[in-house]
């Protein structure tokens, strides 16, 4: 059984080991339109962005204004947006907070949900899970962190059981941890939240889910919810496939880069799971995924198949992204950035205050904040400020066959290949990679003095060539059906 990503072509099939559930109907992408968002009724107070040439790195540092006051959360429209949040007692402590001085100033419409209810730092976290079929909840092993947190409380979690001691090598991986005992039970909350956040929202038109690692763009989302009808059936996101052992298959969309989920949608799912909740509560149990289960009923019992969203709501993070990736036929360097996956908190931040700095800079022309826009003006500022790094991987993984001793050397091997664009050098080893594509990484903690680097003459040399986009469904064009 398979459980894949989207196809790159730039890069392979991403495959995975799952459980078995056997559903499926392939549905293809959809079509994009156009449309421009009316900003003129609302202003943010925020400093000024500056127009840089197409790949020209712009300043990156975002500080907050001292006694400005942002009002996006009075633009027109967005008090019909639920921002659903989905996250677990062992990570809240680390996720949760920065949203609290970021996202939750955009969306004055949030609802947590969590495996254990709670109030952080005057934030009600709902229990996503107490109404589940009660033999599963009350005997299961995947439910006894719930029933050990609802009897102890968050005291009673192991240091080893948070979600700090669980972090995944590769964070693009769309299962995450499943040794995690947080990870275990997550799959159960999908279902019970389109009920329960409707109950809490009544009467908004849409609602958005996302993880706590997920940032939303505000500002984007809502441009793209105006060109649809919430009075509509839908459910659309960043398309996955789950293959199961006898070859059927069932496209979801990622958790983790967001969902939305019309007004209509949500009434029909949440009927429709109140009206059969042991029969899907079962579902979820003989399953690993509860995005798949979730996307399992509203096409099969409710006729409601995902219309894709990619590559306007992404999965991966964007330290660890390649811009340039082209999936689908979609070249993702154009497309409106409505969501990144897998960010720290610091990341976060950084592209929440980036995207305050876009929205100020750009109330007239009403221009989405794209994928090209981040990389130019939050990526590349990063690499020409510190273009080598100590105890740093940029993830090059091509591994050059040169009999390298240092860094120099490695460097040097990149300089003579214009199709490279960073190298990474590991001095235990004496091991040259580079890589032809443009990533940031992450730290290495390893304490082996890996040493990172880019070749911005390459990189300006290759976007320079790269930055075109046609406004088509292809190349920038919202999509919305």
């Amino acid at each position: 059984m398979l459980f894949s990503r989207r196809p790159s072509i730039r890069g392979a099939f991403l495959v995975i080991a799952a459980l078995c559930i056997c559903y499926g109907v392939f549905f293809g992408p959809a079509l994009p339109s156009t449309y421009h968002k009316d900003w003129s009724s609302f202003e943010v107070s925020w400093s000024q962005s500056q127009t840089a040439s197409p790949v020209q790195a712009e300043d990156s540092s975002h500080a907050a204004p001292p006694s400005s006051t942002l009002s996006c959360g009075n633009a027109p429209g967005m008090h019909d947006i639920v921002l659903v949040i989905k996250t677990g007692a062992t990570e809240v402590e680390e996720k949760l907070p920065i949203h609290f001085s970021t996202t939750m100033d955009c969306f004055p419409n949030v609802l947590i949900f969590s495996d254990y209810g709670e109030t952080v730092d005057g934030h009600v976290i709902h229990d996503a899970l107490d109404n589940i079929t009660e033999n599963i909840r009350m005997t299961h092993p995947d439910f006894e962190l719930w029933r050990r947190l609802r009897e102890k409380g968050r005291a009673d979690l192991r240091p080893e059981e948070l979600s700090e001691a669980n972090k995944i090598e590769n964070p693009s991986n769309p299962t995450g941890n499943s040794d995690s005992i947080g990870w275990r039970v997550d799959r159960f909350k999908n279902l019970p939240m389109l009920g329960k956040a409707l109950a809490l929202k009544p009467d908004a038109k849409w609602f958005i889910f996302a993880d706590a690692d997920t940032y939303i763009s505000w500002s984007n989302l809502l441009q793209w919810v105006e060109q649809l009808d919430h009075t509509k059936p839908i459910y659309s996101g960043s398309g996955a496939a789950y293959t199961s052992d006898d070859e059927f298959q069932q496209i979801f969309a990622h958790g983790g880069s967001g969902y939305l989920v019309s007004s209509a949608a949500m009434k029909a799912g949440a009927d429709h799971y109140a009206q059969n909740q042991e029969y899907l509560d079962n579902a979820a149990l003989n399953h690993f995924y509860g995005d798949v289960v979730l996307a399992t009923m509203f096409e099969h019992s409710l006729d409601i198949p995902l219309t894709w969203a990619f590559p306007m709501t992404q999965g991966g993070d964007p330290m660890l992204m390649d811009f340039a990736e082209i999936s689908y036929d979609k070249k993702l360097w154009c497309f409106p950035a409505v969501s990144y996956h897998h960010l720290t908190p610091t990341t976060l931040k950084e592209i929440w205050e980036l995207e305050q700095d876009w929205v100020a800079s750009h109330t007239k022309n009403h221009e989405p904040l794209r994928h090209s826009d981040v990389f130019k003006q939050w990526l590349l500022p990063k690499l020409k400020s510190q273009d080598v790094r100590t105890d740093w991987d940029n993830h090059a993984d091509h591994t050059e066959n040169a009999d390298v001793h240092e860094y120099e050397a490695c460097r040097q091997i990149c300089e003579l290949n214009w199709q490279c664009m960073q190298y990474r050098y590991s001095p235990n080893s004496g091991l040259c990679r580079t890589f032809d594509k443009v990533m940031v990484g992450t730290p290495d903690d390893k304490g082996v003095g890996v040493v990172s680097g880019w070749n911005l003459q390459h990189i300006d040399r290759f976007f320079d060539g790269f930055d075109s986009c046609d406004g088509g469904e292809n190349e920038g064009r919202w999509i919305t059906e």
